[in-house]
């Protein structure tokens, strides 16, 4: 009655989001290695993997780990998730998820992949656009002009000191590899700025 309870729910469509693994080398689906299935917000900003469900002893965990994890990253990708979120059982887990670049956040075992990390549609860039990381304190000048251009108008809008700016370039929270710039022409054209954030 579990069971039937979970996949009778309406956020989730067995036949959609239950993945089921067969053993490497085996075309025979009907004696299955292991599971797993995916439970999707009915918005999904992210996914949540439950399992993969198998022996931590099966002499094949790590390939089948790998099978499962891939297809339930590739089926969140298609349902434009944030991000997928699972949990580690054993040992094999976190070395799998780690293998599929999931991060592990916080002290509770929480794992989460980010599909579209990383991602950038170069293609939908005007010709002679670029996107690159920071350059270090040398960036400031042109991150305060950028803000300034884009909320100088606004209602409430106080800018920024240049000392605001180097302290949180100081800081724990910052991390270069999330600030990027869009350069177009060789000109700064905008940018993004993320911070890392402790998880709770």
């Amino acid at each position: 009655e579990r069971w039937e309870s979970i996949f009778t729910l309406p956020e989730i469509d067995p036949r959609r989001d239950v993945i089921i693994a067969a053993r490497p080398g085996s075309p025979d689906i009907s004696s299955p290695a292991a599971f797993s299935w995916l439970y999707p917000k009915p918005a999904p900003s992210h996914v949540y993997l439950r399992g993969p469900f198998l022996s931590p002893d099966d002499p094949d965990i790590s390939c089948l780990l790998d099978l499962v994890i891939e297809e339930a990253v590739g089926r969140a990708v298609e349902y434009k998730a944030g991000y997928v979120e699972s949990r580690a059982l054993y040992p094999a887990w976190k070395e799998a998820f780690s293998r599929a670049g999931f991060i592990r956040m916080g002290a509770y075992e929480r794992w989460r992949l980010f599909p579209l990390k990383g991602s950038v549609a170069i293609h939908d860039l005007p010709p002679g656009g670029a996107i690159r990381t920071w350059n270090g304190m040398s960036d400031i000048p042109i991150l305060m002009g950028l803000f300034a251009d884009a909320f100088g108008d606004h209602w409430d809008y106080i800018p920024p000191k240049r000392e605001d700016w180097e302290e949180v370039a100081k800081g724990r929270g910052f991390e270069p590899g999330l600030v990027l710039v869009a350069m177009d022409g060789g000109s700064p054209a905008g940018y993004i700025f993320g911070e890392r954030m402790p998880d709770y």
